[in-house]
């Protein structure tokens, strides 16, 4: 297995954040963060080829290097910082959508503090309302190399609902992930693995970049997960242990 896995802290956009849409339902605000691709938020009457704009003003200056875009519709538009005066600003990168076709959308950014996101879409893909499923304001804090076997562990939620019959249906409430990673791991990587399992908060997790087939399950663009690390930190090193010798480790986390 290829590329790197990636960690990131918190998302930037949270209830405590401020939002101002063109024509989009204030209430519905919470779907860009709640972790939940199919939960969208959708303009209301914005015409095909009129700017929809949104808004939001994180709760205090933020740290930002990643923009995630997902389950959206987006053809035309552009992503934007906001400064501390609270004026749109281009990335070093500018981010826009010219004839875009993509329906998650990664961007990783020259690192900046900012105090919000400004996203200004003109045409959507199939014509219709603007829609977003999801949107990550991250910064990245470590990543770790080497990975030499991913094993998925989801936990499916469910109750048993008794029939009158004396059976009973299995309902399926909603699925959580969770993964095992086995990494080889230099000196400093094996310090980021310790730091991990000292964390008092939850991160995201992203290893896409560990595959180049990106319909794969657990490797989509849009398959980034907010997780805990569930295990305890145990490294392993050859006996006789010399320097430049790697370290071996796993990491077991889970969604929450």
């Amino acid at each position: 297995m290829t590329g790197v896995v990636e960690f990131f802290n918190p998302n930037s956009i949270t209830y405590e954040s401020v939002f101002t849409f063109t024509t989009a339902a204030l209430e519905n605000a919470p779907f860009l963060y709640d972790n939940d691709i199919f939960t969208m938020l959708s303009s209301d009457g914005s015409a095909d080829g009129v700017a929809e704009v949104w808004s939001i003003q994180f709760d205090s200056a933020k740290t930002v290097d990643f923009i995630g875009i997902f389950s959206h519709n987006f053809k035309t538009g552009t992503v934007k910082y906001l400064d501390d005066t609270l004026t749109p600003q281009d990335f070093t990168s500018a981010i826009s959508f010219v004839n875009n076709t993509a329906t998650s959308s990664v961007y990783y950014v020259t690192s900046v503090v900012c105090y919000g996101l400004q996203i200004s879409v003109t045409h959507t893909i199939d014509g219709s309302e603007k829609s977003c499923g999801e949107l990550r304001a991250l910064d990245k804090f470590a990543e770790l190399t080497r990975p030499v076997k991913f094993t998925p562990q989801p936990n499916i939620e469910a109750d048993i609902k008794k029939k009158y019959d004396g059976g009973s249906d299995k309902i399926i409430n909603g699925i959580k992930y969770g993964f095992s990673f086995d990494f080889d791991l230099s000196d400093a990587e094996a310090q980021i693995y310790l730091d991990l399992s000292q964390r008092g908060r939850s991160f995201y997790i992203y290893a896409a970049s560990c595959s180049t087939d990106k319909s794969k399950p657990y490797f989509e663009v849009e398959s980034i997960y907010q997780v805990v690390m569930t295990n305890k930190p145990k490294l392993k090193a050859p006996e006789n242990l010399i320097d430049g010798i790697m370290w071996t480790g796993t990491l077991e986390v889970d969604e929450v």
